[in-house]
């Protein structure tokens, strides 16, 4: 199994764009982790964890994982919003280290594991801010299955420093 870990960026602000551009010159027979630029794995193992992950849960053709700063709380673990120690990180992704994946509703940018054939089908929106919610609603009507690998704990800076992070867009746009 071979995996592509990239994490683009765009100085226009078309993420979506950006995104179709980067998958589109990986081979097709390949999975793809994007990742914000504002993320970081904790442990050393991550990739054999993602890979293993992809392994024991065919199911799922979407997956994220679970993080201490976002604005969706089922992808949010408990007390860690505010945490400041990466030591206290570190310790909260080897407590939860798993392979398993339970169902959810959206995978967002911070954090997306798929097979390019999911991407074939349902490529990213351009020129939208919501580029993942978009892709996240195609795979559902697609019946296609989005998971959270609950054991995938990532730090993300989500906006650090700001006073209300869930509502701040300016670097957005």
């Amino acid at each position: 199994m071979k995996i592509h870990y990239i994490t683009p960026f765009s100085t226009d602000k078309n993420i979506g764009k950006e995104y179709n551009e980067r998958i589109s010159e990986l081979p097709d027979d390949c999975y793809i982790v994007l990742r914000d630029g504002d993320t970081m794995f904790l442990r050393s193992d991550w990739g054999e964890q993602i890979a293993k992950i992809i392994e024991q849960n065919p199911e799922y053709s979407l997956i994220t994982g679970v993080t201490n700063r976002i604005g969706l709380s089922d992808l949010l673990v408990k007390d860690m919003f505010d945490e400041d120690s990466i030591q206290k990180h570190i310790d909260k992704a080897n407590e939860l280290f798993s392979y398993d994946v339970k169902p959810c509703s959206v995978a967002p940018g911070m954090l997306m594991i798929f097979h390019k054939s999911v991407w074939q089908k349902i490529k990213f929106v351009e020129n939208t801010l919501s580029f993942d919610g978009y892709f996240s609603q195609e795979v559902r009507r697609n019946n296609i299955k989005i998971g959270k690998a609950i054991g995938l704990y990532i730090l993300h800076l989500y906006r650090y420093g700001h006073q209300n992070p869930r509502t701040y867009l300016t670097h957005l746009k």
